[in-house]
């Protein structure tokens, strides 16, 4: 069946265009195959409803009353300020200007007992929140880095860098020992039910893709990547990789958290954190078990982060592993007990959050380095005369590099001063000789 689409925004203060009953002005038209799957129910003005899956968008679809759900009829997808509700655009559905069928797509923010296209509204007086929301350090924003979503998605932008990134936002999610029933739950193995909080700004990528571009981007603008170069020695202007010594005004050592070698009076901790992939989930399973098409971490402990993948998989993520002895994350072994305890707690956890996911096949495992500092603070210091350090992002370094990059480069070509929070009142040790 082919079905005419228009797109009929009607995100407004006030009275919209779609409370008016004028959302069908003059607009170009593409042909479309919708999937509807669950049964209708009628709203109180008589128009019938149901909710759907088109492809990944979740949405609602309503038949004006009079109208047969049967019926061959074009489609006005509307976009309204609070989204997913069936009894929003109500004049418009009781007096259509023709026989039309309405797709009203769920907003990505949970707000109320429905959702939002904005995490935060102006009558809540939240302005700050709105402001800050996911951005800035572990710590908060700071000086610098107080607009990472922005610095990040400029970087991408000006690089012409794909990496499937998508800032539809970020549930909050949080642990309590009953729930109600009636809003999304889900049970997290003996520390109670996941509930949903709040909504932030924020998302999700592809961390190979954006590591692949922002090789690409720096090959294209001249740099120089050696892989398999271990840094032997490291001084002021000099370092010496692979039995050889290069000369450099300027050093940037950004190995996050292998950073103890260098600076081990930092008191930085590094640790390893894991992760693991399901096998792909068919579209309704994963839109079933509704908890990883918003990328979500909880807010409480036991921590839990998780996100879908753009091929269905959903990668869940909890724990840290220490070297207590050096604090060199490269000791901590994959296969210690602890670790395996852990992964193993993680996979009962995931499997146990929806009947859909009590049989998944886990197909991927790992452990991923993290660093943190007293009051996660990351560091950017200058550390000797043209050897400047960055690191322990405390679980903030995808978008926080940017940011990071950015004062970095400033420093490098510059000169600028660094801001004083990411101060190290240390000198570097020099890393000793690998042979």
């Amino acid at each position: 069946m082919r079905r005419s689409v228009v797109l009929a925004a009607c995100i407004a203060l006030g009275t919209s265009a779609c409370d008016r009953g004028e959302a069908l002005a003059s607009a170009p038209t593409v042909s479309e195959e919708a999937r509807l799957d669950e049964p209708y129910g009628e709203a109180p003005d008589g128009s019938l409803f149901r909710y759907t899956n088109l492809a990944k968008l979740k949405a609602i679809e309503i038949v004006p009353k009079g109208l047969s759900p049967d019926e061959e009829l074009p489609i006005v997808v509307m976009l309204h300020g609070l989204a997913d509700k069936p009894r929003l655009p109500s004049a418009f559905t009781r007096h259509p200007q023709r026989p039309v069928r309405v797709i009203l797509p769920r907003g990505p923010y949970v707000f109320e007992q429905g959702f939002a296209w904005y995490p935060y509204r102006a009558r809540e007086g939240k302005h700050e929140e709105m402001r800050v929301a996911l951005e800035g350090t572990a710590a908060g924003p700071l000086p610098g880095a107080d607009a990472c979503l922005e610095a990040l998605t400029t970087l991408l932008a000006r690089h012409a860098i794909d990496c499937d990134l998508e800032l539809g936002g970020c549930w909050v999610v949080r642990h309590q020992p009953a729930a109600d029933a009636s809003a999304p739950r889900w049970p997290d193995d003996d520390a109670g039910w996941l509930v949903v909080d709040h909504t932030e700004p924020g998302g999700a990528l592809d961390p190979g893709k954006l590591a692949a571009g922002l090789a690409r981007a720096a090959q294209r603008a001249g740099a120089v990547l050696h892989e398999h170069a271990p840094v032997e020695a490291l001084g002021p202007s000099l370092v010496r990789v692979c039995g050889r010594e290069v000369a450099a005004e300027r050093i940037v050592v950004a190995t996050n958290a292998f950073l103890p070698r260098l600076v081990p009076r930092a008191a930085l901790r590094p640790a390893l954190t894991y992760a693991i992939a399901t096998a792909p989930l068919a579209p309704a399973a994963l839109a079933s078990v509704g908890l990883g098409a918003t990328p979500f971490y909880t807010a409480d402990h036991p921590y839990l982060w998780g996100r879908a993948t753009r091929a269905g998989r959903l990668v869940v993520g909890a724990g840290l592993a220490f070297d207590e002895e050096e604090q060199r994350v490269e000791r901590i072994a994959i296969d210690r007990a602890d670790v395996r305890a852990a992964l193993d707690r993680l996979v009962r956890r995931v499997r146990g959050l929806h009947s859909a996911l009590a049989e998944i096949e886990i197909t991927h495992a790992w452990g991923g380095p993290i660093a943190f500092r007293p009051g996660a603070v990351p560091i950017l210091a200058e550390l000797a005369p043209g050897v400047l350090a960055a690191g322990a992002c405390a679980g903030h370094g995808v978008a926080l590099s940017a940011a990071l990059a950015a004062l970095a480069a400033r420093w490098t070509l510059d000169g600028e001063p660094l801001p004083d929070w990411g101060r190290v009142d240390a000198e570097p040790t020099p890393i000793p000789s690998a042979r």
